[in-house]
């Protein structure tokens, strides 16, 4: 198992304990879950695996996680909110639905300081894109496509647009690059939000909630709390 699948594997494993606050059955079909992951808890590390440096709280005490780029290097966010080994029942790309994040930019320069959706497909051993994934299919927002004002409270979503009843303006990430076959019969094996290795110095991102759509059934949220 290379690092990165098990840092996957540990985010499936603490998905389970993550704090289940509240369930809501939406026009009889969508079941909307609200869950929350702590920043210092266990699950919070397998959330932002990779991330460098590792997110903090905010300093003027805005809800969600800060990721500062203090130098000019490749670091990045990059926090994975679902994994395919927590799940009873195997979602495809086909049942992918919506994916959306609620965020703000701090010192925003340009499309590299926006942040980016990543879908990744379990891995079958052949003609596998990867070392550890099938397909990979990226979600980003077009060159010059759209205004965005830094520290605006945006939502970001791929898809389709999510049902959130929130005042944030909601821009989408249309432009979608595929690695490797991404049949939409493929086994998600997890989603993530990442922000680009080639942002600028002091590009800062604050996110307070994630979220994604299966089949029109589940609608999966987490926020994330200090």
């Amino acid at each position: 198992m290379t690092t990165r699948q098990n840092k996957i594997h540990k985010y499936n494993l603490h998905n389970r304990s993550l704090h289940n606050t509240k369930q809501i059955i939406k026009n009889n079909t969508t079941h909307q879950n609200e869950n929350k992951v702590k920043l210092g808890s266990l699950s919070s590390a397998s959330v932002y695996a990779d991330t460098l440096p590792v997110p903090t709280s905010d300093n003027n005490d805005r809800n969600g996680w800060l990721h500062s780029k203090s130098v000019a290097d490749t670091s990045k966010l990059n926090y994975y909110f679902y994994g395919s080994s927590g799940s009873s029942h195997p979602f495809t790309l086909n049942d992918l639905k919506s994916l959306y994040v609620k965020c703000s930019i701090d010192n925003y320069t340009g499309t590299s300081s926006v942040p980016f959706f990543v879908v990744y497909t379990v891995p079958t051993g052949v003609a596998d894109s990867g070392a550890w994934f099938h397909s990979k299919i990226s979600y980003s927002i077009r060159l010059l496509e759209e205004k965005i004002i830094s520290g605006e409270h945006i939502t970001l979503y791929a898809l389709d647009k999510p049902n959130l009843h929130n005042d944030n303006r909601e821009i989408g990430l249309n432009y979608k690059i595929e690695t490797g076959e991404a049949l939409g019969t493929e086994q998600i094996l997890a989603l993530s939000i990442q922000t680009d290795s080639g942002s600028p110095i002091n590009t800062n991102t604050l996110i307070t909630k994630t979220g994604y759509n299966m089949n029109n059934e589940i609608q999966m949220n987490l926020d994330y709390v200090i």
